[in-house]
């Protein structure tokens, strides 16, 4: 696992922030070793509890039975909004092409593309917003972030931390 850079961005509204947040909180509850290079305005910032988040994840798999439609109301109630196409597709939207839908989980690094075989999930994969019509890996299941989890900022960066952690 490679170390990322966690960009600092002047957020335009309070959802742009919570999708930061969030972004960098998957980071933290990460299980596999990685190491992490933030801005100092992390160590100070006020983040959701621990517990908060992890209620607020669901997860996906191939073999689900979920029809496209049932998977949009399921993207909508957790947050998610319509793009307004394949391109613009950015981190807490999707996007339905077909029998595929691309959307983007606010804990990922890469879009992910859910293709349907009539109620069920088929084939789960990541890709390149760069390359659109390439997959990078496919998965067999997927964790995603609510934006709409009731949160309260009552952490802090060391709530994340466990003693095998290195700061």
């Amino acid at each position: 696992y490679e170390p990322q850079e966690i960009e600092v961005l002047k957020p335009e509204n309070q959802r742009d922030d919570l999708i930061r947040i969030l972004f960098f909180i998957s980071r933290l509850l990460d299980s596999r070793r990685c190491g992490l290079v933030i801005p100092f305005f992390y160590l100070n910032q006020n983040l959701p509890t621990p517990e908060d988040v992890r209620k607020n994840i669901f997860s996906l798999s191939v073999s689900n039975k979920i029809d496209p439609l049932r998977f949009f109301d399921l993207l909508i109630s957790h947050g998610y909004i319509l793009a307004s196409d394949l391109e613009s597709v950015s981190p807490g939207s999707y996007y339905r092409t077909g029998d595929s839908v691309t959307f983007w989980p606010v804990n990922e690094t890469y879009p992910v593309r859910i293709d349907f075989d009539f109620d069920s999930i088929e084939k789960i994969s990541f890709f390149n917003p760069e390359e659109i019509g390439s997959s990078l890996r496919s998965v067999d299941s997927l964790e995603i972030f609510s934006l709409n989890g009731f949160y309260e900022l009552t952490a802090s960066f060391s709530d994340y931390l466990s003693e095998k952690s290195l700061v």
